[in-house]
């Protein structure tokens, strides 16, 4: 896999991990739901369609191969996401 590739891999891994955050904080009510059956329904769903539209944008640009460090690219993007929010919400509070 040439370093192009690679580079955009790294980049869209950690944008989809900022994704990932926000649409979590977004559909915590539907995660966190107090009624069991909602929460048995949307929660897989919405992990799984999270998944496909993962794999279907990592399949255009480098034809769907899985590196480890995509994962890791994605859990960065998800904690930057989050110290991001918090730095923006201290702000906010002064």
């Amino acid at each position: 896999m040439s370093l192009i590739i690679q580079i955009k891999t790294i980049i869209v891994s950690i944008l989809f991990g900022v994704y990932f955050s926000i649409f979590l904080s977004i559909s915590y009510n539907i995660l966190y739901n107090k009624k069991e059956l909602v929460k048995i329904i949307f929660t897989p769903l919405l992990i799984i369609l999270n998944a496909i539209l993962y794999f279907f944008i990592i399949k255009k640009i480098n034809y769907g191969i899985f590196h480890i460090y995509e994962i890791l690219c994605i859990i960065l993007g998800y904690v930057l996401q989050i110290l991001v929010a918090k730095l923006i919400a201290k702000h906010r509070k002064k």
